[in-house]
């Protein structure tokens, strides 16, 4: 009994010390966490007492004395001033502490464009310093930067408080040994005196039953520990039915998981899930192979250690400043090693938890790559009509107004004049016209009545159009008809278009006295329409933009010539409505080819 009673003593002796350790260094984390968080205050404070004075700008036997006056701290180690180029200006370090700062720590301070916290390890003196920097500007324009080195104090438990602190522990803890040991000898009473009754009526007891020892305590303890076994042994099945339904809701849970990851994964941008302190939660396969990591190598991991991209590292650390400044809420970066060219749009969302206060950063990377060609394309597409239709309007208004202002009288003049007007008019309009045509083909609005069309009716009504101006020039057109003219199902109107906008280009860029030839036949289930000049011809340069819009060529043949760069583009456009294929074959100075290649469609007669 005294062998059992003396483990028990070792026993809470033994829990009694540890409850102490342990007690011992929570309050040195806490005191730690304290001691960080003073520091932090007093770092961020000091230096922005320092930023209010014009402390660069003052001569350097005031300097010192200012500094040494503003802070008076034990905790501080260090206090440096730099000019704009980085260059010491003021040293306030004992010894070769300032040499001992590891040279990336003062990088990052000196590049920093705002307030910024760093921790490292100096060892002589061996401490933790916390150093704090910040910029000091001067009419938009950095003049320098001011540093601030704080070393963390060891934390100690047995400062005066924590002394307290264990002596009221002790005091308690003892208190309460005593009120247990007093309250177990007042609950065994009542077993004794059950053991009593028993040993009394023990004659009465069955033969199977366990006679009382002669020690007093023995058989309430046993009887109480037989009623306690099953107890225990009733929880245990409890504990095990509990313990099912939690694996199962596990199993549920990590099921969710990974059919949470996977969609993460399947999604073509990237997603990156971040805490507020900035260490990664979660990261999908997208941005994992922009980054070229593997998944366990970036969990758990602060941002700053897994993107190379300092200007996005900060976009997410101070997102909410950024925002509150009336700074740009994305960022735009880009990948050189695993995606180079392409450019990424990087925005940041927060998400709350159930008490509504932010847990978390949702930061998501679009390839916005085509949009930025696309808006390119369309300021590109806007200047272009600004050109093109202010040549003909300066044109209209210089005419006009030497017309109004009564400048030429003579009438000969005058109507070279109002003829000048009404042609650049007639420009204006056409090319408002075919912008309207192409805009609508691009939006898929243009509405193509398709019917049987008489090649032999189109040809006639193509060549017809283009006759007086090769006539002008001396141009001669040579055509290759067949006997049998082949029909086609195609809006008549658009492919007349098309097909004048090739042969006015023939004639515009082929040279006085030039041949223009025009053939049709048809191929196997299509029908060609062939159209070949002996003009100026186009570079190999050239070629690949021939159907562009707005695209002229810089050959000066070619600029000489007024033009708007879109009859080529529309005839492409309405040629592709209609399933068909547009080819070019040129070289400079030997004319060019343009090949129109219509499907032959069966054209079935509703019953009248």
């Amino acid at each position: 009994m005294h062998t059992k009673l003396l483990k028990t003593g070792l026993a809470i002796a033994v829990l009694f010390i540890a409850s102490i350790f342990l007690l011992s260094r929570f309050l040195m984390q806490q005191q730690e966490k304290d001691n960080i968080r003073t520091i932090q205050d007093k770092g961020t404070h000091f230096l922005n007492l320092i930023a209010l004075y014009p402390i660069i700008d003052s001569p350097p036997e005031k300097r010192a004395f200012f500094l040494r006056t503003v802070i008076s701290n034990q905790e501080l180690l260090y206090l440096v001033i730099h000019d704009k180029t980085g260059r010491v200006i003021v040293n306030l370090a004992p010894g070769n502490v300032l040499a001992a700062i590891p040279a990336d720590i003062q990088a990052y301070s000196l590049t920093s464009p705002e307030l910024t916290t760093q921790r490292f390890r100096l060892r002589e003196p061996e401490t933790t310093v916390y150093e704090f920097a910040k910029p000091v500007f001067d009419k938009g324009e950095r003049t320098g930067t001011i540093r601030l080195g704080f070393k963390l104090p060891a934390a100690s438990v047995f400062s005066p408080e924590h002394i307290s602190f264990f002596s009221m522990v002790i005091f308690f803890n003892l208190s309460a040994v005593c009120l247990l040991y007093f309250g177990v000898v007042l609950a065994l009473k009542p077993l004794r005196n059950r053991y009593q009754s028993l040993s009394r009526e023990e004659g009465d007891m069955p033969d199977t039953a366990n006679k009382p020892s002669t020690d007093n305590n023995l058989i309430p303890l046993i009887t109480d520990l037989e009623q306690s076994l099953g107890f225990m042994h009733k929880k245990l099945d409890e504990i095990r039915g509990t313990n099912i339904e939690l694996t199962s809701k596990l199993g549920v849970m990590n099921f969710e998981k990974n059919r949470y990851i996977k969609t993460l994964d399947s999604i073509n941008f990237g997603i990156l899930i971040v805490d507020m302190h900035n260490d990664i939660w979660n990261i999908n396969e997208y941005l994992l192979k922009l980054l070229h990591r593997q998944r366990e190598e970036v969990i758990d991991r602060p941002v700053a250690e897994v993107f190379p991209q300092r200007d996005v590292v900060s976009f997410i650390t101070h997102q909410t400043l950024i925002e509150h400044q009336g700074g740009l809420n994305y960022r735009d970066t880009s990948f050189p090693d695993e995606a180079p060219g392409e450019i990424y749009r990087v925005t940041l969302s927060l998400f709350q938890g159930t008490d509504k206060t932010p847990i978390g950063k949702a930061i998501l990377f679009r390839n916005i790559t085509s949009l930025k060609l696309e808006q390119k394309a369309q300021q590109e597409f806007i200047a272009h009509i600004a050109h093109e239709l202010m040549t003909p309007l300066t044109n209209i208004k210089s005419y006009s107004e030497i017309l109004i202002d009564g400048e030429v009288e003579n009438e000969e003049m005058q109507k070279e004049f109002y003829n000048t007007i009404n042609q650049e008019t007639t420009r204006l309009s056409k090319l408002i016209q075919n912008l309207m045509s192409i805009s609508r083909m691009e939006m898929g609005s243009l509405t193509v009545n398709k019917g049987l069309l008489r090649t032999d009716w189109l040809v006639d009504g193509c060549l017809s159009a283009i006759e007086a101006s090769a006539r002008d020039k001396s141009i001669t057109i040579e055509k290759n008809l067949p006997d049998v003219f082949p029909s086609i199902i195609a809006d008549k109107e658009l492919l007349k278009a098309a097909i004048i906008n090739i042969l006015g280009n023939a004639v515009k860029y082929t040279p006085a006295n030039g041949k223009i030839t025009f053939s049709i036949f048809e191929e196997q289930d299509s029908v060609v329409f062939d159209i070949a000049d002996t003009g100026y011809g186009i570079s190999s340069e050239d070629l690949p933009h021939v159907f562009d819009k707005f695209y002229r060529s810089g050959n000066p043949q070619v600029t000489a010539q007024t033009g708007s760069g879109l009859g080529l583009a529309i005839a492409a456009e309405t040629v592709q409505l209609h399933r068909g294929r547009i080819d070019v074959v040129s070289s400079l100075g030997k004319g060019s080819r343009f090949t129109i290649t219509m499907p032959k469609e069966a054209y079935v007669l509703a019953n009248q």
